[in-house]
């Protein structure tokens, strides 16, 4: 079954002109945007599918606004972030188009070098002004305005090398001449203007907002009336931007107002817990603000996780009465922590840093281990880029066999009430004892490595259980193994025995070893389920 969608199969590559309805296994990736990192590289993919085209920043946006494509068979594997061929890195180019990259980052080179060469020139070799008889102008002089005097046009002489420099005769400008016989002559003459050449060609003409939209740099390119639209959008603008920061500073002067009021200084004064001053700050500055502009730092998040998770119904009820992450924000975060099966090394990480400052009492725990059935289902986890669902031990390594039971272990505080989640795995079928004890031990290894002084271990008796305890050493005489130096005791979950207890009080009548004597008569003393024979 093709992985695109109906819009996706109507894709064309811009090179090969094939579609995903073709073939549904290829990956098409849009023309990139030009930009001040992404010029060079637009420009690659354009002159790949189209050589004979001239590329200009205007002609380079209109393939990305066109939506042209290049299909994912026009890259090699080192072009994509991972093994599916899927994503493309930030500076991907097509197969085969490496000597056209520095092609083009030669002329760049090349253009850019020409323009810093003429600049220089232009600012160290001075300008020598030549008389030249043949040009009459007009001159008038200061006792006789109407008498014109012929004078020599000055013209500039540059060095024989090529130049970017273009000379224009503009009339219209006067320069103020001084003769030797009178000073205050002023000659209006025909001056030549030097046009300077661009400035280094690699950097993209920069415009912004509104001028950008039009395909504009300057303002003075638009007619009056557009200018005068131009103008007011601009003041609308500046208007807009001033009520934003006006509105951002608002929570602000709140917060700042009532730590100020007396009562209020009075309340912080007093020795109040950390999640209560956290709870307070976050009402002033989000009490105001829509539903959608609400901001909640990390904080904020994991104490209302913390909430969350101990009674879903009761988060419920305070996020009405109080500003509080949504359960869309919270379930977002909790997927922001990498999740996998077998040991996770961020949780131990974690745990490490927590025993570091606690003392050695408050880490004894017990480690709990239990099997559950789940049903069969096969999901793609695009994070990890797997499908989860088969079955996965961890480093033991994975299956392709359907999962249908989940194995959990769980540390659990003795002289503090803490209980934290360690791994968990997921089996194609009960695990096998033999494994089971590898697991065991692996678990151990990791929760001792992060501080976790474990004490003992609680499970049901189940038969694998009580199979993989034996392997490790324990037995019904000698109920604890040794496992690096600690001796851990292996408890059997005392509500299970008392059911099974129970289960065999309901199945099986009990017989006493002594015969008993009733009215001079020896009766086998045996207890019956009474229910039982009410059944019969």
């Amino acid at each position: 079954m093709s992985r695109h969608t109906r819009y996706e199969r109507k894709r064309k590559c811009a090179k090969c002109n094939i579609t995903a309805t073709e073939d549904g296994n290829l990956s098409f990736h849009r023309f990139p945007l030009p930009g001040r990192h992404t010029f060079l590289k637009a420009r690659v993919w354009a002159e790949y599918c189209y050589p004979t085209g001239e590329w200009s920043e205007k002609s380079l946006r209109d393939l990305h606004s066109q939506h042209k494509m290049l299909c994912s068979k026009h890259f090699d594997d080192s072009s994509f972030t991972n093994s599916a061929r899927i994503r493309l890195h930030n500076f991907a180019i097509p197969t085969g188009t490496q000597d056209l990259m520095v092609k083009i980052r030669q002329e760049q080179c090349a253009t850019a070098s020409e323009s810093k060469q003429d600049t220089n020139i232009s600012v160290e070799k001075p300008q020598v002004l030549v008389l030249e008889p043949s040009l009459p102008v007009q001159v008038p002089t200061t006792a006789n305005p109407t008498t014109s005097l012929p004078v020599q046009v000055p013209t500039i002489c540059e060095p024989t090398t090529d130049s970017l420099k273009m000379l224009v005769l503009e009339p219209s400008l006067p320069v103020q001449v001084p003769t030797t016989a009178n000073p205050t002559t002023s000659l209006p003459v025909q001056v030549p203007t030097i046009c300077e050449p661009t400035t280094d060609s690699l950097k993209m003409p920069r415009t912004k907002g509104i001028l950008k939209e039009l395909d504009l740099s300057k303002s003075l390119e638009l007619t009056p009336k557009k200018l005068k639209l131009y103008k007011r959008c601009r003041r609308n603008l500046s208007e807009i931007m001033r009520l934003r920061k006006k509105i951002k500073k608002q929570p602000r002067a709140l917060f700042k107002t009532l730590t100020t009021n007396s009562n209020v200084q009075s309340l912080m004064d007093k020795n109040i817990s950390g999640p209560f001053a956290l709870l307070l700050q976050s009402q002033l500055q989000n009490t105001p603000r829509k539903l959608t502009g609400r901001r909640w730092s990390i904080d904020d998040k994991v104490m209302a996780l913390s909430i969350y998770k101990r009674s879903t119904g009761c988060y419920r009820l305070l996020r009405r009465l109080f500003c509080l992450p949504s359960e869309g924000t919270l379930k977002a975060l909790l997927n922001r922590i990498p999740m996998k099966c077998g040991i996770n090394s961020q949780i131990f990480k974690t745990i490490k840093d927590i025993t570091k400052n606690r003392e050695p009492e408050e880490n004894l725990c017990i480690l709990a281990f239990d099997e559950m059935s789940i049903r069969k289902h096969l999901q793609y986890n695009s994070k990890q880029d797997v499908i989860d669902g088969y079955q996965d031990h961890g480093n033991q390594g994975r299956t392709m066999e359907p999962a249908t039971h989940a194995l959990l272990f769980m540390a659990i505080g003795i002289r503090k009430k803490w209980k934290q989640p360690l791994a968990f795995y997921f089996s194609g079928d009960c695990v096998t004892a033999d494994r089971l004890s590898v697991l065991i031990k692996e678990v151990l290894d990791a929760s001792f490595q992060a501080g976790l002084n474990v004490t003992a271990t609680v499970s049901d008796n189940f038969g694998v259980n009580i199979k993989a305890l034996n392997s490790l050493g324990s037995s019904v005489a000698q109920p604890y193994f040794e496992f690096k130096g600690h001796e851990i005791v292996t408890i059997i979950d005392p509500p299970h025995l008392i059911k099974c207890f129970r289960n065999n009080l309901l199945k099986y009548d009990i017989k006493c070893p002594q015969v008993l004597q009733i009215d001079g008569k020896s009766i086998p003393g045996v207890a019956k389920n009474a229910c039982k024979d009410c059944e019969q």
